[in-house]
């Protein structure tokens, strides 16, 4: 029940979140103007650098969680205990660092930038700073709570925050506020949900903490199997942040309001793909302390089956409609970034549909050669993107992340998890790959229309999306659905009848 309900509200809330945005970010704009808004996303991006600080903890605490759940409660005791002393420690580096970014901005940001976008960088660095440290600390109760599997209340909680954060900034913008009290509603809801995870954790799951010198040896524990998470939080940071930053040293303002959009619009795949493979964590480490890797691989082909399909329709769809819905959303100026993100997308699409391997690797402790050799095509990446924005412009800022992506991510970790790992990845691309034909004949459907019909209007827009969906929802049934999956869309269907027929 809480994995089931966990995933619709999961998927709920990535769609609530876009939907929520899609109004959001064009209210930002013309709030802000072009500028602030670019700042607003360089600053928040320069700031989440901090987030290294984690050491990979946070990722590390399930598999230990439940090495520890076959101990004793005493054992679970003192991870916890272990957790928020560490995150206590880090939470203060953090709101120290945030501090010296915050008096080095002329440093980090190019010198087109005057000395009023500064001073607001500088403001807005200490309070992002400070909604770090904050989530740090969430972050242990947040961990507790997906171990013990509570996806709802997990899962309503960011609901929460998805919803009252634009609702109160609207406000706020209307009586003249600016950017720097968007970053202050930030903080003050994060403060407020740190509050409520740590009550249900404490109140309700009974989380306890002890201390004692046998914590000495788990934190050791933990530091050497986390290095290898904090690389590979680096290299994310590094692939996410860093040619954002680097936009901003090079070109000006406006670019990286370009760069901050596509981050944006590519994040929704980035959620469509953890929205699920984060509710199997705790399965993976049971399945690996049982030793079972052929439930592994048949996991990961089930979800991976279901991931794929979610984000090629959601790419078949932008790219039929993306050119139109970034003319409605962002505005004029904005018309390269339509194909920055379908570059930058389709060798995503690999690793995003196998997330559930990463969780495996650090479940058996096996994520340090991903770590090594996706740490090495982060320095490339970024080299790449060095040169390709200074001679390319803003475009040249995918081109390094691209092929980063297809040789890291792709190549190595598919011949890595086949062979070390202990996943049957040619059981799993037989099963797979038929996905990937789905969305051929939905997108040339869609294109067609594209070109007969005005969608420059919201009507017309919606229609075209209405048929590319149903087009690929056909397909995808009648031709690529196997029996498993076509029977539990039948039994949601038939639910959904017998309550409508209740109801009337």
């Amino acid at each position: 029940m809480q994995k089931r309900i966990g995933a619709l509200l999961a998927y709920l809330n990535v769609f609530v979140q876009n939907g929520v945005y899609l109004l959001y970010t064009p209210l930002l704009l013309s709030f802000l103007g072009k500028s602030q808004y670019g700042l607003f996303q360089l600053t928040s991006q320069t700031v989440n650098a901090l987030t290294i600080l984690m050491m990979g903890f946070a990722g590390a605490y399930v598999r230990f969680y439940w090495v520890a759940k076959n101990k004793t409660q005493r054992d679970v005791n003192l991870l916890n205990g272990v957790y928020i002393t560490f995150f206590g420690f880090i939470s203060i580096v953090a709101v120290f660092a945030g501090y010296v970014m915050a008096n080095n901005t002329h440093l980090l940001y190019s010198d087109s930038f005057s000395k009023n976008e500064t001073l607001i960088a500088y403001k807005l660095m200490i309070i992002m700073a400070l909604n770090v440290a904050v989530g740090f600390l969430s972050s242990v109760f947040n961990s507790f709570i997906i171990a013990n599997e509570k996806f709802i209340f997990q899962q309503i909680r960011v609901l929460l925050s998805i919803l009252l954060q634009p609702i109160i900034v609207f406000c706020l913008l209307h009586f003249g506020y600016g950017v720097v009290a968007i970053s202050l509603v930030q903080l003050t809801i994060n403060i407020g949900l740190l509050l409520l995870s740590a009550r249900y954790a404490i109140g309700t799951l009974e989380m306890k903490f002890e201390f004692g010198r046998d914590q000495y040896a788990l934190l050791k524990g933990i530091i050497t199997f986390s290095g290898f998470i904090l690389i590979n939080q680096i290299v994310d940071l590094v692939n996410n942040n860093f040619p954002g930053m680097i936009v901003g040293k090079y070109l000006t303002a406006s670019d990286v309001a370009i760069y901050a959009v596509v981050i944006q619009i590519r994040a929704l795949f980035f959620q469509l793909s953890l929205a699920l493979s984060n509710i199997f964590v705790p399965q993976v480490n049971q399945l690996v302390l049982n030793q079972d890797d052929k439930s592994l691989t048949k996991l990961m082909v089930s979800v991976g089956r279901i991931q794929l399909t979610i984000l090629l329709l959601a790419l078949g769809g932008f790219v039929v409609l993306g050119e139109s819905f970034i003319k409605f959303w962002a505005g004029q100026g904005f018309e390269i970034a339509y194909w920055m993100i379908i570059v930058m997308v389709i060798p995503v699409l690999i690793p995003l549909s196998q997330n559930i391997g990463l969780e495996i690797q650090r479940a058996k402790n096996l994520h340090k050669i991903r770590s090594v050799s996706l740490g090495a095509l982060a320095v490339f990446n970024v080299i790449i993107t060095v040169l390709c924005v200074q001679k390319y412009g803003v475009f040249g800022s995918v081109i390094g992340y691209v092929i980063s992506i297809l040789i890291g991510n792709g190549l190595i970790m598919n011949i890595y998890n086949h062979f070390f790992v202990g996943i049957d990845m040619n059981v799993y691309w037989k099963r797979v790959s038929p996905v990937l034909i789905t969305p051929l004949i939905p997108i040339g459907v869609g294109l067609l229309l594209r070109l007969l019909l005005n969608i420059d209007n919201v009507v017309m827009f919606m229609v075209v999306g209405f048929i590319y969906m149903i087009t690929f929802l056909i397909i995808w049934f009648k031709c690529v659905a196997d029996n498993q999956e076509k029977k539990a869309i039948k039994t949601i269907v038939f639910k959904m009848m017998l309550k409508i027929k209740k109801i009337a």
